[in-house]
C-alpha cells in the first residue's frame, strides 16, 4: 500500500470574476486541484487562461469570487487579510516573471529581505542567504546588485 503526502493547496470549484454584468469576465471558471506536499507542479496554459490569477489565489494575493481555497487545510480564501498576509510570510514564496529585485541591492540582501519581515536576526540571515544562494549557483557573487 502506498502512502501519499497529505494535501498542501486544493481549489474545489474556484471562480474568480472581475467586473460586473456585460463586462464581466471570469479568469478561472471552477478550477478543481489538488497538489500535495513534496510534488512539483507546473501551471501551464496561454496568456489569458488564468495562470496568473490562480497563482495570486494561491499566494493570498487574492481571493476567489466563489468556491474554496485551501492551504493546509486552512480556507484561505475566507481568511481576513491580516491573517493571509500571515500565511503569506510564513509559507509562500514568489518568484515574479519581472523578479521585483531592488537594483542597488547586493544579491544577499535582495534574498536576505523577506526575513528581515519575519524577524530573523542578522547573523542567521546571512547565513541563510548564502545557502540560498550557494543552491541556485550564485557563491562569489553575493555581492553583485541584479544588473552584475
Amino acid at each position: 500500500m502506498t502512502v501519499s503526502a497529505p494535501l498542501l493547496i486544493t481549489f474545489d470549484s474556484v471562480w474568480k470574476s472581475y467586473g460586473e454584468g456585460e463586462a464581466c469576465v471570469h479568469a478561472l471558471a471552477g478550477v478543481d486541484l489538488a497538489i500535495r506536499r513534496s510534488e512539483f507542479v507546473a501551471i501551464m496554459g496561454p496568456s489569458g487562461s488564468g495562470k496568473s490569477t490562480a497563482m495570486n489565489i494561491i499566494g493570498c494575493l487574492d481571493t476567489p469570487t466563489a468556491g474554496t481555497y485551501r492551504f493546509m487545510g486552512v480556507d484561505a480564501g475566507r481568511l481576513d487579510r491580516n491573517r493571509r498576509a500571515l500565511l503569506r510570510n510564513l509559507y509562500v514564496g514568489f518568484v515574479f516573471q519581472g523578479y521585483n529585485l531592488l537594483p542597488r541591492t547586493t544579491a544577499a540582501e535582495n534574498v536576505e529581505l523577506p526575513l528581515i519581515y519575519r524577524g530573523v536576526s542578522a547573523r542567521e540571515r546571512r547565513e541563510l542567504a548564502m545557502q540560498a544562494l550557494a543552491q541556485v549557483g550564485l557563491v562569489g557573487r553575493e555581492h553583485h546588485t541584479p544588473a552584475e
